[in-house]
């Protein structure tokens, strides 16, 4: 109705406004919807499928770090290390500030060997929670260069 609308009048602003809120309503819900999917997916061992369910998730809303981590997990566990990179990225752009996604893009930089990338992230995430288990645990030595 509201697109009718939009067409009926296309410079009525509320129909504008409103287009605009449902349309990002309908991908979040498919984004989680999706997500969902992917977790039953894993759940029955269907990698591949949850997969597919996963790139859903995250093309449909961006911001869903759980979903672009989770793909960039799976992607890495079949040395897919590129895209891996990709999706682990996405997660930091969503959630800048949660260390573990950054100490996971940065070990996934160095296995790319992109170490100054990676060092950048490994100090980001030191700096964010320097109590931060594997943070302690390395302390310098947790640039593997």
């Amino acid at each position: 109705h509201l697109t009718k609308a939009s067409q009926v009048d296309p410079s009525h602003s509320e129909v504008k406004a409103l287009l605009v809120e449902v349309r990002r309503s309908a991908e979040l819900a498919r984004s989680d919807s999706s997500y969902e999917h992917a977790l039953e997916a894993l759940t029955r061992g269907d990698d591949d499928l949850a997969i597919q369910a996963l790139r859903v998730s995250v093309s449909a809303n961006p911001l869903n770090f759980k979903a672009a981590h989770k793909i960039s997990l799976l992607l890495e566990k079949r040395r897919e290390v590129l895209e891996a990179i990709s999706f682990a990225q996405k997660a930091v752009d969503a959630v800048p500030e949660k260390v573990d996604l950054r100490l996971h893009l940065a070990h996934l930089l160095v296995e790319a060997g992109m170490k100054a990338m990676a060092k950048k992230h490994f100090e980001e995430a030191a700096r964010i929670d320097p109590e931060h288990p594997e943070v302690k645990k390395h302390g310098k030595k947790l640039w593997p260069f």
